[in-house]
Formats: structure tokens, sequence, C-alpha cells
């Protein structure tokens, strides 16, 4: 009897585990929270190129770091560009879920999704999963191309169109490399 017991509580657990992770991925996932992070993206990208890094000390230092975005459905995104010499700007986007791991098809998707909407070259970049989960894009760029994507607008999410580019988002994610970092810290 006893075990009909904690069989039967460690399944009403794992269910209420299970609904919990399925409320945040549609959280996630859903088209509000696709404009959310689509109407932040002009004032991180903004703040990100005024706060090009030359060394580590320049990095975000804090949450509230315009360099980083926090959404309502707890994602965080962090773009920063580093420039150790005058010809060469390296992008770098990474992404995770607050609290938690982050999944490959929210990670994944959602750095395809800020890469476009800043205009990198996602054919070029790299792409990592970390040891935390924590997902990365990385592309190095040279003064003339970095000119030209600062020069870029962030490109404007329509209501309309968010299924189409999530679904484009998600099927990028599945068509690049994923380089997987376990012997290194996120």
């Amino acid at each position: 009897m006893l075990v009909w017991i904690v069989v039967a509580l460690a399944i009403a657990w794992l269910g209420v585990v299970l609904a919990a992770r399925s409320r945040r991925y549609r959280l996630l996932l859903a088209d509000a929270h696709f404009l959310e992070l689509g109407g932040a993206m002009a004032r991180v990208k903004a703040a990100t190129l005024a706060n090009v890094m030359h060394s580590e000390a320049d990095g975000p230092a804090s949450a509230e770091d315009p360099r980083i975005v926090t959404t309502s459905a707890g994602l965080a995104v962090v773009y920063t560009i580093s420039s150790r010499s005058p010809s060469d700007f390296v992008h770098h986007c990474s992404v995770s879920v607050i609290g938690g791991r982050t999944a490959h098809a929210v990670g994944g998707t959602f750095v395809i999704f800020v890469a476009k909407l800043v205009g990198l070259p996602i054919d070029k970049m790299r792409f990592e999963v970390g040891n935390t989960t924590v997902h990365h894009g990385q592309v190095s760029l040279d003064p003339a191309q970095h000119a030209e994507l600062a020069a870029t607008a962030v490109w404007e999410v329509a209501p309309d169109a968010v299924a189409e580019l999530r679904r484009s988002c998600f099927e990028a994610r599945s068509s690049v490399f994923w380089h997987r970092t376990a012997a290194t810290p996120d």
C-alpha cells in the first residue's frame, strides 16, 4: 500500500512539474513574447553600439545594463560588441531562461530571432550551447561590415508576421551547427 502511495505522489509531482514547464514554454513561444522582445531590441542594439567593449571590464556589470533585456516570460538576452583591434568587431548574443535550463527550442530560436532583428549575418555566425544551456551566437565583422550593420535599423516585428517569423527562426535554428562547450562556464 505504501508503495502505491509513493508512486501516486511521484506521478502527481511529475505532472505538476510538466504542467509548469509547459506553461512556461507556451509563454516563451507566444506571439506576445516575440513582440515584446522585438520591441526592446532597437534600444538594446543602440546601447550595444554605444558601449563597444575594449576589455572584459567593459562588459555588462548588472542586469540593469541596457545591453541586456529581460522579458516578462523570463528570457534574458545579452547583446555585446567587443573590439580588441580597429579591424575586428565581434558581435555576441546570448540567450537563457532565468532560473532554469534553457531548452534548445527556446535558446536556439531566440538567438536566431535576435540575430535577424539586429541584422547579423546568420550564415557567417558561430553558434554554441554552453554547459549551463545558455545559447550563444557570435560573428566577427570588419569595420565596413560593422558600420553597415550599425546603420541598419532593427527589423520591426509586425503582429501579423509573428507566426511566420517564429517558424522561420525555429527552422533556421535546426539548420545551423550548434557547438557544445561543456568544458567552459557560461
